[in-house]
């Protein structure tokens, strides 16, 4: 009831509200659905005991005007023949389809199986989705994004019950407390802030089968193509693409190329990870925290993606270790157990801001000299690093599995190879760091696997058009006559195999793909059908 006060009283702001939920989250708040309306923006930017008390009162009278349009009793429906959109259902149809749904809301959770509460989320979902006569209709998953908040006011409104019971005696400054709080009105305010929520996550459910646009593959200064796409692309599409593409690939190459090499589809696993806001993947605790630090973000569905790229790299090991693509699959389908979410949470927050300091790195509290002495300590080592740095002169680009290095500025002599300068200079190997060594080779190592992966793929795309045009502009004598150039692409093929690591070096040169003479005496390949088959 404090933290309450003290918002309505502008002795905290929206931003410090939105500062203390990434370094503290709402964890032990309890007000935390009415901190979710402040973030979603139900009584503007700056919040205050009129402002609410006048959105209340109209929202609770709209919600009211709404229920009595469309339900009779919330149960029968009032009228049926005034919706012209064909693709919104009949009522009596979507409340079969909504119940089936709310019906399977976390099973084996208490709370959601009561029979009040999933009368509360049909009632919310039914209005919502007439309402606002989406084009799309009632999509899977709505009453997944509707359920933390229908459990979070529950909550609160609990407390809020305790709450008066204890401060009977003293309620003059809590009235706009306990009028957000009534249990008179529990569906129109859960109702108030998913029609909030849907506002952002309504686009996530629009699905458009375009052509898929990748950033990667055309030019930059193609303008006309990409806004093309831009408009013709839905926006989870977008992101689904943009997460494993662009902003995975810049933070971990290695991992990227892994996924990209097993074809795997981000439209398999990021859409349900995006639409139902990790519902699916955590804990229910679990889930409100994150959904406290992606309501708190200036641009909510932007945190979803750095923490979807989060969620990736946190598992990278276990990806890794699998060579087949259904194995990595059910591992991102069915993510594993977190113990401490805050973890991703904080990730996320760094791999979208660089600068920011994870909780983790902060020191723990510890007596002044010791603190003092340790601060010595570290602005002393500190200064030696630098100076180190200066003497060596060693500038090495790297990012963790790293990127491609520059190596013109390598061949200049802009930078140096910590190697070679140790073989010319044998007497100045103890001054080099081994550690600059190994991260040199490593970088130039993750360097050379990215450029061959993507000579494979050249590679592959080139015989695939060479055998195509072959096969649809000669003819079969043409084709038996040239025989020897299916030798050469299956060489290629070969070629790119090893490139893949899918073969060894050793294989291909001790096995070559030999050539059919005029005569047919030795052959490799024969012609059945049009195709060529290995024999």
């Amino acid at each position: 009831m404090e933290e309450f006060n003290e918002i309505l009283n502008n002795q905290l702001s929206l931003s410090e509200i939105k500062q203390n939920i990434v370094s503290k989250t709402l964890k032990n708040s309890k007000i935390r659905s009415f901190i979710w309306s402040l973030l979603f923006g139900c009584f503007g930017e700056n919040p205050s005991k009129t402002i609410l008390n006048e959105t209340l009162q109209n929202s609770r009278k709209r919600y009211e005007n709404i229920r009595q349009k469309y339900l009779i009793n919330q149960e029968i429906p009032n009228s049926e023949q005034n919706f012209s959109n064909k693709k919104t259902p009949k009522i009596t149809d979507l409340r079969k389809i909504i119940v089936l749904d709310v019906s399977r809301t976390l099973p084996g959770n208490e709370f959601f199986a009561q029979k009040q509460i999933r009368q509360n989320m049909e009632n919310i979902l039914i209005l919502y989705i007439y309402e606002h006569q989406i084009n799309q209709g009632y999509k899977q998953g709505m009453h997944e994004l509707l359920a933390p908040i229908i459990y979070v006011y529950s909550q609160d409104l609990e407390i809020s019950i305790n709450e008066k019971i204890e401060n009977k005696n003293n309620l003059e400054n809590s009235q706009e407390y306990f009028l957000f709080f009534d249990t008179n009105f529990f569906e129109h305010t859960c109702f108030l802030i998913f029609e909030k929520l849907m506002r952002i996550a309504s686009k996530l459910f629009i699905n458009q089968q375009q052509p898929y646009y990748n950033p990667l593959a055309i030019s930059v200064s193609d303008e006309l193509v990409k806004n093309k796409f831009k408009k013709d692309k839905s926006d989870i599409e977008r992101k689904m693409k943009k997460i494993q593409n662009i902003l995975l690939r810049s933070k971990d190459q290695k991992l990227f190329n892994h996924l990209d090499f097993w074809k795997i589809d981000p439209y398999v696993y990021l859409l349900r990870w995006i639409r139902l806001l990790f519902f699916r993947e955590f804990h229910l605790e679990d889930v409100l925290l994150i959904w406290d630090a992606i309501f708190a973000d200036e641009s909510p569905l932007t945190f979803v993606e750095y923490f979807c790229v989060s969620m990736l790299i946190f598992v990278r090991e276990q990806i890794l270790q699998f060579n087949d693509q259904s194995s990595i699959l059910k591992r991102l389908l069915k993510y594993p157990p977190v113990e401490d979410i805050s973890i991703l949470i904080q990730s996320a927050i760094k791999l979208r801001n660089p600068n920011y300091k994870m909780a983790n790195d902060s020191q723990q509290e510890i007596p002044k000299n010791k603190k003092q002495k340790n601060n010595k300590k570290n602005k002393k080592k500190q200064k030696q690093k630098i100076q180190e740095n200066s003497k060596q002169k060693i500038l090495i680009k790297q990012k963790i599995n790293g990127e491609n290095m520059n190596q013109s500025e390598i061949i200049s002599g802009k930078i140096k190879n910590p190697i070679t300068e140790a073989q010319k200079n044998p007497m100045k190997v103890s001054h080099l760091s081994k550690r600059k060594q190994l991260e040199f080779l490593t970088s130039q190592i993750s360097s050379m696997s990215s450029i061959q992966i993507e000579l494979a793929k050249m590679l592959d795309q080139t015989t695939d058009r060479i055998q195509s045009f072959i096969w649809e502009n000669l003819t079969e004598d043409q084709i038996r006559l040239n025989d020897s150039i299916f030798v050469d692409i299956a060489r290629l093929k070969q070629i790119k195999d090893v490139l893949f690591n899918r073969l060894n070096f050793e294989y291909i040169s001790q096995y070559p793909p030999k050539e059919q003479n005029r005569k047919g005496q030795t052959r490799s390949f024969v012609l059945i059908n049009s195709e060529k088959i290995k024999i």
